[in-house]
């Protein structure tokens, strides 16, 4: 019992310092969680061994390294697992749409495809598992959307210069209203981006902290590409995508929700 406690007391004062907005002093923690001063002292002390906190100037605390460790590594292992959880949605969602469905995650300026379920028709888009492509074009911009801005920055910065697969040179008006659609409706539309001959509904997939961890799109060629056909494989990807993030959300959280670093969305609410 006395070492449940201990565990209790030690989960209780990282949650409050992980809740601060900044450092804060052993005063404040016994305050919050109503506790002597002499036990945050000794609980607080603890926490500083296992790294698990750091000082901060004379009497103030905050997260210590080892919880960032920590937090990488449920990434990493949620990495793996998100197209366990996802593909059994993407079958349905090929199965509905008769198109093919596509997993990717970002990694670097980039996005990966972990995952993909081919459509069965005889004329249908391939991507292949493993395949690298930048978060500038096609359905990536869905994930980009909802990451760090100074990445955004960054890839837009990539992205200069650079041609989509049809020709169109990537410009940043057109990456900016991208970002914007996926923001306002939830879902990105893009046209020959990645393939010149495909035309692709993407959304981006969320964890239990409201991190954007992926994105999952179905791709058409795009002479199937029609209006009637665009608006329902938008609402088959979108209830598909829900879908996923919410298993994803039951399945585990990936650590604190952020470091602080502002994303792309929150600076367009500014």
């Amino acid at each position: 019992m006395a070492g449940t406690q201990a565990l209790e007391r030690g989960l209780a004062v990282l949650g409050t310092v992980a809740a601060a907005p900044s450092s804060v002093s052993i005063a404040e923690i016994a305050a919050a969680l109503d506790m002597p001063e002499s036990t945050a002292y000794r609980v607080v002390q603890a926490l500083k061994r296992c790294g698990l906190l750091s000082r901060v100037g004379r009497s103030g605390v905050r997260m210590g390294p080892a919880v960032f460790a920590l937090a990488r590594s449920a990434q990493r292992q949620v990495a793996d697992d998100i197209p366990m959880i996802a593909l059994p949605f993407m079958k349905e969602l090929v199965e509905a749409t008769g198109e093919t469905a596509i997993l990717t995650v970002p990694y670097g300026l980039d996005v990966v495809c972990v995952e993909t379920v081919e459509g069965p028709q005889p004329l249908h888009v391939s991507f292949a598992k493993l395949s690298v492509t930048p978060l500038y074009a096609g359905s990536a911009v869905a994930a980009l959307a909802h990451l760090d801005v100074r990445l955004a920055a960054l890839v837009a910065a990539s992205a200069r210069g650079q041609s989509y697969a049809d020709g169109r040179p990537v410009t940043g008006e057109h990456l900016r209203q991208q970002m914007a659609a996926v923001r306002e409706h939830g879902f990105v539309v893009s046209k020959g981006e990645v393939d010149a001959h495909a035309t692709s509904v993407g959304v981006p997939l969320f964890e239990g902290t409201g991190r954007c961890v992926a994105a999952m799109s179905a791709a058409a060629p795009t002479e199937r590409a029609t209006d009637d056909a665009m608006a329902a494989l938008v609402r088959a990807v979108m209830t598909a995508g829900d879908a996923i993030s919410q298993c994803l959300a039951e399945h585990v959280s990936l650590g604190p929700a952020g470091t602080g670093a502002p994303t792309s969305a929150d600076q367009e609410k500014q």
